[in-house]
């Protein structure tokens, strides 16, 4: 559990899972239970599911599991936002993702983050890199640091693996076949 959520399909962000992570989570939630006597590659693809879960948990509403990560200011602006309509201005967009970072369960930028398999081989292991770097020392060169705010980035907003992802043409007929029907 995370934030007294169960991580199964009551937790709040499992509607929020394309049906493809959903069936995925369905074939490997066992897995936890038994994660001891089962192979790393499986454990690790539940491990991805439950982050994209964890990362999806909105509403972001005052029942929110990290409405109580606010400090008392920014509580009474989050009511405020709550209370107009949408679309929010600029400033008022700005300030409400600025609370959903700090209410969003935290899931490390590893290999086992949801987006991780959004970044292309060369950028995954930059990333790595980074990470150990990173560990390794108290800070990180600034042109470092924001290499790796961009590999976040990226990890944060995907691009979606579909028809219209850019790598589709590098694909082979049969793969793309393959791909659509599964």
């Amino acid at each position: 559990m995370v934030h007294a959520k169960p991580l199964d399909e009551r937790h709040p962000g499992y509607d929020k899972l394309p049906q493809r992570s959903k069936d995925k989570f369905a074939d490997l939630k066992n897995l936890r239970r038994h994660a001891d006597n089962q192979p790393k590659d499986k454990v690790d693809q539940l491990e991805k599911v439950l982050g994209a879960m964890q990362l999806g948990s909105a509403p972001y509403d005052l029942t929110h599991e990290g409405y109580h990560n606010l400090v008392p200011g920014d509580n009474d602006t989050f009511k405020d936002l709550l209370k107009k309509k949408p679309p929010l201005n600029a400033w008022d967009g700005q300030e409400m993702d600025r609370f959903k970072d700090i209410m969003r369960p935290a899931v490390p930028y590893d290999k086992n983050h949801p987006g991780h398999d959004s970044l292309t081989p060369s950028e995954q292991k930059k990333l790595a890199n980074l990470n150990l770097k990173k560990a390794g020392s108290e800070y990180l060169p600034l042109a470092d640091e924001k290499e790796l705010n961009k590999l976040h980035k990226m990890m944060d907003n995907p691009v979606p693996f579909d028809e219209n992802h850019p790598g589709w043409n590098n694909l082979l007929p049969k793969e793309k076949r393959d791909f659509v029907q599964s």
